[in-house]
């Protein structure tokens, strides 16, 4: 078995924060029926994928106590690109961090669920390396890709920018926040394609005159994609809690949805009032929510406790157990390694949500 992976830290970096119903109602949206976030971050010009998720990297790497040069993995998250083909983001933060050719520049896509997803595989990953530093980094700009006059997605038009870099880390003997104790999953391949951008790809290179490459589609009633999220969160939270002994007392998830919440709070097993709450100020933020939110908790030193990790895309759903470090899971020998390691670590400064 892998030994346990370390979270160290996280750094965003999100753009201002800017009113849904304000930018919905700008292009002829009809804000009066909307019930989702109130506001999301709105990159600009200059806020492309690579640079949000490099600037992140920069702010975690500072916070951790860690040179660019001591990473033996980038692994890009984010479904955002600034080009189609092969470009790799995770090479393009490398490139600005100067990051040398000792380590691998590594994009996995798996929407929303996939910095949840790396943390299984990076861990794997370094072990096989012999332990050592690597960076899980994303950069979405996903607010190019809603139409705000569409009244009948009115759940999409929150989807926000941003960027997020966790420094994990395998046998590092360096202080820690958590220690990863359990994963679980569950897919659902039938949704492939839901929610896709329809246009730009192999079948669709050209969108039709009068339309966009951007603009989403969901041909699946969301009543059925609600009941299969349901149950998609049901058995990757049931899996996660077979991993470890470990329960959660908080809740970090993906923020798709405010109505969406309750169910997450009662699959994991907490209360409401424990569920990380990010969406009121930055939206939904695809695979950053995640960095979003574990930075909540470190800047509000809520840190002691297990905390249940929930992400999810159409087609696949996942969870993870993470304890502090300093504390061990009965039932899972990875989340051994290291018992005493962040027992004594400094205080981390505070980041606070606001435009960098």
């Amino acid at each position: 078995m892998s030994p346990a992976l370390a979270i160290h830290t996280i750094g965003l970096n999100l753009p201002e924060s800017r009113s849904v119903t304000e930018l919905a109602a700008a292009v002829g949206g009809d804000v009066e029926s909307y019930t989702g976030w109130p506001r999301i971050r709105l990159g600009g010009d200059e806020d492309h994928p690579g640079t949000l998720a490099s600037r992140a990297l920069t702010v975690a790497l500072e916070q951790a106590g860690v040179s660019a040069s001591e990473l033996k993995i980038v692994v890009s998250t984010g479904m955002s690109r600034e080009y189609l083909g092969s470009w790799s983001c995770a090479a393009e933060v490398m490139r600005q961090h100067g990051i040398p050719s000792t380590c691998l520049p590594l994009d996995i896509s798996c929407g929303c669920l996939a910095t949840l997803s790396a943390l299984s595989l990076v861990q794997g990953w370094l072990a096989a390396q012999g332990g050592g530093y690597a960076a899980i980094v994303a950069g979405e700009r996903l607010s190019g890709t809603v139409d705000r006059t569409d009244n009948s997605a009115q759940h999409l038009w929150p989807y926000g920018d941003g960027g997020s870099a966790l420094i994990v880390g395998v046998g590092t003997g360096t202080p820690a926040l958590w220690h990863l104790a359990s994963t679980g999953f569950s897919s659902h391949a039938p949704f492939a394609g839901l929610l896709r951008v329809e246009y730009g790809g192999t079948r669709h290179p050209v969108p039709p005159v009068g339309a966009t490459n951007y603009r989403r589609f969901q041909p699946v009633k969301l009543s059925e994609l609600r009941e299969a999220y349901v149950e998609g969160y049901k058995n990757a939270f049931a899996r996660a809690f077979e991993g470890t002994s470990a329960r959660p007392e908080r809740v970090v998830c993906n923020q798709m949805s405010p109505n969406f919440l309750p169910s997450i709070a009662e699959l994991a097993g907490v209360p409401l009032e424990r569920v990380v709450v990010t969406g009121n100020d930055a939206g939904h933020v695809g695979a950053v929510d995640l960095g979003i939110g574990l930075r909540r908790l470190v800047d509000e030193r809520h840190t002691d406790c297990p905390i249940a990790l929930g992400a999810s895309t159409p087609f696949a759903f996942g969870a993870a157990m993470l304890v502090p470090a300093g504390r061990t899971s009965r039932t899972n020998p990875a989340s051994r390694v290291s018992p005493d390691r962040g027992s004594d670590r400094p205080p981390l400064t505070p980041i606070a949500l606001t435009p960098a």
